[in-house]
């Protein structure tokens, strides 16, 4: 849940403080505001995929790696972007951290899955 939470925060974070982080920044706002849509919703499609997971952890592995692909591929672009390009404000190094952090948890919980149902199967045969 904290991943859903994490999603509807940011979510409504770009939404509604899209404007005021970059000029925060001294940056323009990204143009057109399509952007600031975009990010919005598919940040809540997201948070909507973790809210499904958290409703049936052990039969949700492909929605799992469906949110590691998607914090990579957010991370990595806003990370490219942070230190050999320019133009996004510093405070997305936050998302980048924590995307990245999200990663290696996910990562983690499917391998803890994958061990409980191990030895589920391997209580059940034996």
């Amino acid at each position: 849940m904290v991943a859903v939470w994490h999603n509807i925060i940011g979510g409504l974070g770009v939404a509604f403080l899209g404007d005021w982080i970059y000029a925060r920044e001294g940056l323009p706002a990204p143009s057109p505001g399509v952007n600031y849509l975009r990010w919005w919703l598919m940040i809540l499609v997201f948070g909507y995929i973790y809210y499904l997971v958290s409703q049936d952890l052990y039969n949700s592995r492909n929605l799992v790696l469906a949110g590691i692909l998607g914090k990579l591929a957010s991370a990595t672009s806003d990370l490219y972007y942070l230190v050999f390009v320019g133009g996004v404000p510093r405070i997305f190094w936050t998302t980048v951290c924590t995307d990245y952090a999200f990663v290696v948890l996910f990562w983690m919980f499917l391998g803890f899955v994958k061990n409980q149902k191990q030895r589920l199967a391997a209580a059940a045969s034996g």
